[in-house]
């Protein structure tokens, strides 16, 4: 196999307003679009009119399930002819699209045609997320990430304050529990889910999943502590929800909602839903902030793990300028905008920061704050089999069928053997 397919397999498995628009006439007056499920797509689909009256370029559009993307999109750009000009992508694809040749630098198209890009308007932590080897081969479309929620009323009616450190947090979460109500609860099923919502803690204790060597380091002194922070919630405070090891964001929002959980850490875009009074009764008295820290003098290496939709050009592409024009137009700060109105999310800081959006979605201060703080988990090729490993170490430890020591040294002794054929050291 070579080294490119090997990424590939990776990546599979795991108006008055448009007149105004400077856009040139591209060569191409056709061009087609796949885009995933996200609300982004219903933004760009009822505005295309704009688009296509300003550059003359009819754009059609294929939507399909997150699901199925990857695999149709990499079985797209590895085709002779390319049927797709551009293509939607999530952060965690981007490595190893770039690896494999498959993908535009989008930079480098940017300086060919005319430079129609703001990427100084946008968040930078998502921006850079959406880079390989320094180069910009995806454009963020909105950026999300992992953050602590809690009820302020029941911490209020406890006598307690909002958690800053880990003692803190179990005390309120002893506090808080009950037969009826959880007193924690996280996002701990095995995948994506738990390795994104547990490395915050590994963040929060001071470590990281590898040092500047890419020298795996799960199973350090604080990823050990972390992991053992978990177990003890889990098992043998029993804090959290029954059946919480296959617990996603779906259980933890509607724990929340309807008051079977008192504090989570989950994904940041349910902050969007949890504030909205019409889908939570709660949504006056919850609370957003950072991972609480191991101390109070720990200092952490980011807040969070970055997730996040974007746009690629593929190089198989036989309408590059068309591609790049709609890229363009679709990721400026009106679509931005448009985007954060409909449902809180976005690329642009300023998209995050307009005070009609804030008013609707008034989590997004303490979610930009994680945000700009956050980082990238594993972004190389790699990733998902590095991932896959550290999943299973998770489930082990919390599920009790290993110590979290044994569990996490099993998964850095995998996750090296990994790194070492791929021909890091």
């Amino acid at each position: 196999m070579t080294k490119a397919a090997k990424y590939l397999t990776g990546t599979v498995v795991a108006g008055a307003m448009a007149a105004a628009l400077p856009f040139a006439t591209a060569s191409a007056q056709e061009i087609n679009v796949m885009l995933g499920g996200h609300p982004f797509k219903d933004v760009i689909q009822e505005n295309i009119q704009e688009f296509t009256d300003a550059s003359g370029i009819k754009v059609n559009f294929t939507v399909v399930g997150y699901d199925v993307l990857s695999e149709r999109s990499v079985l797209e750009m590895t085709a002779s002819t390319g049927s797709f000009d551009v293509i939607a992508d999530v952060i965690e694809w981007v490595p190893g699209y770039a690896a494999s040749g498959l993908v535009h630098d989008i930079g480098e198209l940017d300086a060919k045609y005319g430079g129609k890009i703001n990427f100084d308007g946008m968040i930078q932590a998502a921006l850079n997320a959406h880079k390989f080897d320094g180069k910009q081969f995806s454009m963020p479309i909105n950026a999300g990430t992992r953050m602590f929620f809690y009820r302020q009323d029941l911490l209020d009616a406890a006598g307690l304050e909002p958690p800053e450190t880990w003692e803190e947090l179990r005390a309120a979460a002893n506090a808080l529990n009950s037969a009826d109500q959880a007193g924690m609860s996280m996002s701990a099923a095995s995948g994506a889910w738990n390795v994104l919502n547990w490395v915050p803690y590994l963040f929060a204790a001071g470590g990281d999943v590898w040092d500047e060597d890419k020298k795996i380091t799960v199973n350090s002194d604080e990823g050990v502590a972390a992991l053992e922070f978990w177990v003890d919630l889990i098992l043998n405070d029993k804090v959290t929800p029954e059946g919480v090891a296959s617990y996603n964001i779906d259980q933890n929002r509607a724990g929340m909602i309807d008051g079977r959980i008192a504090m989570a850490t989950f994904e940041s875009v349910a902050a969007l839903a949890l504030g909205n009074p019409d889908v939570n009764p709660h949504a006056a008295n919850m609370g957003y902030c950072r991972f609480p820290l191991r101390s109070k003098d720990t200092p952490a290496t980011a807040t969070a793990i970055l997730g996040g939709w974007g746009l690629v050009i593929p190089r198989n592409t036989a309408n590059e300028e068309a591609a790049y024009e709609f890229l363009a137009w679709a990721t400026n700060e009106t679509n931005d905008l448009r985007l954060a109105k409909h449902v809180g999310q976005g690329a642009y800081t300023a998209s995050l920061q307009d005070p009609e959006v804030v008013e609707k979605f008034p989590a997004l201060p303490q979610v930009l704050d994680v945000l700009n703080n956050a980082k990238l988990l594993f972004p190389i090729p790699e990733g998902n089999e590095l991932s896959f490993a550290l999943s299973t170490a998770i489930s082990e430890a919390v599920t009790g069928s290993k110590t979290a020591r044994e569990a996490l040294d099993d998964a850095a002794a995998e996750m090296m053997k990994i790194m070492e054929d791929a021909g890091y050291y």
